[in-house]
């Protein structure tokens, strides 16, 4: 199956995944069971947030996020 994690999943499960909380634990089954999809604008979104609420260093949330998408991800590109 194909899905698609509201942005607000990707925050909770990069920035709390040592509580293994229900983000955390969603976007492991996604990783396991599916293919996950994102775009740009997911990427974007997710990026922002980490860096500016959280006040993430915006290589390590990019490198978080890749090590993701690089191995379970479709990212779509603009047509």
């Amino acid at each position: 199956m194909i899905v698609v994690l509201d942005t607000n999943v990707w925050i909770s499960a990069l920035q709390f995944a040592k509580h293994r909380g229900t983000p955390t634990r969603a976007l492991e089954k996604a990783m396991s069971e599916d293919v996950i999809a994102s775009c740009r604008e997911i990427e974007t979104e997710i990026l922002r947030v980490l860096t500016d609420k959280f006040s993430s260093e915006s290589t390590r949330a990019r490198a978080a996020l890749d090590a993701v998408l690089a191995r379970f991800a479709y990212v779509f590109a603009e047509q």
